[in-house]
């Protein structure tokens, strides 16, 4: 009896643990779910908004007008589709989804961290975005997608509210289910949601 009682805590607790994990997926956040059709198209990503590459621990941004940033990140872990340049008011900002440091999506200032020649000292904010895994601009929005058991769901998000509760669901304004799942790029082109997996691409239009 006491070894079925330890057992129970034991399984109990494991579960709490791969909830904690994977609530997310199992239970994504769906505020506002459009349903729009997906047209599959040919692969073109025409957006142009900049570049931000990383060599080993330096982090470089270039802008489409031809401003260039570069400073010190140590520890992140950042992939290609996981960085976008966005303009908040009248400032070009750096939105990058950190898969390592609590899995956090930073608002960063360039031109502050490039002066700094660091990272952290151009940080103006962040949100936990848990299982996001490409972002792109969307004017003064954000478009996030995230990893989901069926289809991946991508969120329309309002970064200033995300900042303010340290958490995307905060900023979440719409949502939709994704053409299909494991998503790797995102983009936003004349009023369009385009999203890739491998060679292939879709897109909706938002009205």
């Amino acid at each position: 009896m006491i070894l079925l009682y330890y057992g129970i805590m034991i399984a109990g607790a494991l579960a709490m643990v791969i909830i904690f994990f994977l609530h997310q997926s199992f239970l994504p956040l769906e505020r506002a779910v459009l349903i729009l059709p997906w047209a599959e198209v040919e692969k073109d990503r025409r957006a142009n908004t900049g570049e931000v590459t990383m060599a080993g621990e330096t982090m470089c941004v270039r802008y489409e007008s031809g401003e260039e940033h570069e400073f010190r990140a140590e520890g992140l872990r950042v992939s290609p589709e996981g960085a976008a340049l966005v303009r908040l008011g009248d400032r070009p900002l750096l939105i990058v989804l950190d898969r390592g440091r609590g899995r956090k999506a930073y608002v960063v200032d360039t031109a502050r961290a490039a002066a700094k020649g660091d990272f952290d000292a151009g940080i103006l904010g962040w949100w936990k975005h848990g299982t996001g895994t490409c972002v792109a601009a969307a004017g003064a929005h954000v478009i996030e997608v995230h990893r989901c058991y069926g289809r991946d769901r991508i969120y329309w998000i309002d970064p200033l509210r995300a900042m303010a509760g340290n958490a995307f669901g905060m900023g979440i304004e719409r949502t939709l289910i994704a053409p299909t799942r494991n998503v790797d790029g995102v983009e936003y082109v004349d009023r369009c949601i385009c999203v890739a997996r491998g060679a292939r691409m879709w897109k909706v239009e938002l009205t």
